[in-house]
């Protein structure tokens, strides 16, 4: 829900962004090798714009996402390791005791 609202909300700001424009004002200055501000190269400059920044939040966001995920993943395997080495001393005389026991059966037979 949290990653739904953040990339909602990251995507209401760029598109109010490109909506908000001044009167024939590219969303970013670059220079491109064509008169970008002729009637068809104008909107397609812009459209380029918007999106390409709508893409740029959403890549940002996948990464924070990634970062946060591995986190949480290496925490939560630290744990299972920490319960795993808390019972391996009672694993370890619990073997012991099958290991005796089968040795135990298999002289009498």
């Amino acid at each position: 829900m949290l990653l739904f609202s953040f990339v909602f909300l990251s995507a209401v700001t760029v598109i109010g962004w490109g909506i908000s424009a001044e009167k024939r004002q590219l969303p970013l200055q670059a220079w491109y090798p064509y008169d970008k501000y002729k009637s068809p190269a104008f909107e397609l400059t812009y459209a380029y714009q918007v999106v390409a920044v709508n893409l740029s939040a959403a890549v940002n966001v996948s990464m924070d996402t990634l970062v946060t995920s591995c986190i949480a993943q290496c925490r939560c395997r630290l744990k299972i390791l920490g319960l795993s080495l808390k019972t391996l001393c009672q694993n370890a005389i619990h073997t012991g005791q099958v290991g005796v026991y089968s040795l135990l059966k298999n002289q009498s037979f």
